[in-house]
């Protein structure tokens, strides 16, 4: 007689999980790490100064005074450090000198160094806006931008007599990741 002895099917799906449980328990144990300790967050420093000079004397951009014929240069330098602080991060940085050109001026402003790059006063946006500069960590560093407002001596109309114009220069900045 051939009798053959049939395993209940509680019986397998225990032997199953019991199977499953062991491999996948081990298995996953090999990737648990636990750890602890104590600390605090410290965040990058990030220095960035603008100061706008005329004859090495900071300024604020008064243009109140001028008048057709007049040319008036402020050299602006943005530093990537105060005092004894520098910056702990890289930046781009960009210039941006908005105005709401009532005065008839002819603005530019120059890089004060080798390449000489003189961007002009947008006539659709009232804007200047330089290229994009980079400062590293590595060192303390000034670049030095030449803002030159002309006003032509042939644009004399008496309209301009009791109008003023506002300079905004801002710097704007982005950290290198």
């Amino acid at each position: 007689m051939n009798h053959k002895r049939k395993i209940p099917i509680k019986t397998c799906l225990l032997i199953l999980i019991l199977v499953a449980y062991a491999v996948t328990g081990i298995s996953l144990a090999n990737y648990l790490t636990v750890v602890s300790g104590d600390g605090s967050i410290r965040a990058a420093r990030y220095v960035i100064e603008m100061n706008v000079y005329d004859n090495s004397v900071p300024v604020t951009l008064e243009m109140s005074e001028m008048k057709p014929g007049d040319t008036a240069q402020y050299d602006i330098v943005v530093s990537n450090y105060k005092d004894s602080q520098r910056t702990e991060v890289a930046l781009y940085f960009r210039i941006e000198i908005t105005t709401d050109t009532v005065l008839p001026f002819d603005l530019e402003l120059e890089e004060n160094w080798i390449n000489g790059i003189t961007y002009g006063l947008d006539d659709q946006t009232k804007k200047i806006v330089s290229g994009i500069y980079s400062m590293s960590v590595a060192s303390s560093s000034d670049l030095n931008f030449i803002l030159t407002i002309d006003w032509p001596a042939g644009r004399n109309d008496e309209i301009y007599q009791s109008l003023t114009d506002t300079l905004t220069v801002r710097v704007v900045w982005e950290q290198i990741v």
